[in-house]
């Protein structure tokens, strides 16, 4: 378990530096605190919807199913991102970004 948990670690923070870093690229300046409370909403939303789905599910499935239920939700999260990723549009196409080679 202890395993699992180190992977997870190290996933969030690459996790957490690209959505900045897309925040960074897709908001305009004067927009940008507004979206990252929304983003630091939807964290805190997140981590308490699933520690209680979590929570029912242990007790009344046991762990597999909610470790299961963790990785059907990374393995949706991944696909949503993949395909709305081509849907983002920097602020000025023309000005490359800071965070992309190029």
């Amino acid at each position: 378990m202890t395993v699992l948990a180190a992977i997870a670690g190290l996933c969030f923070a690459p996790a957490g530096i690209c959505q900045v870093s897309v925040i960074d690229d897709v908001v305009a300046p004067e927009h940008r605190g507004e979206a990252f409370s929304w983003l630091g909403t939807v964290y805190g939303v997140g981590l308490a919807l699933g520690a209680a789905v979590a929570g029912q599910l242990v007790s009344f499935s046991g762990v597999r199913t909610a470790l299961g239920l963790g990785v059907a939700a990374t393995a949706a999260a991944a696909i949503t991102v993949t395909v709305g990723a081509n849907r983002l549009v920097p602020r000025d196409p023309g000005v490359p970004s800071r965070h992309r080679p190029g």
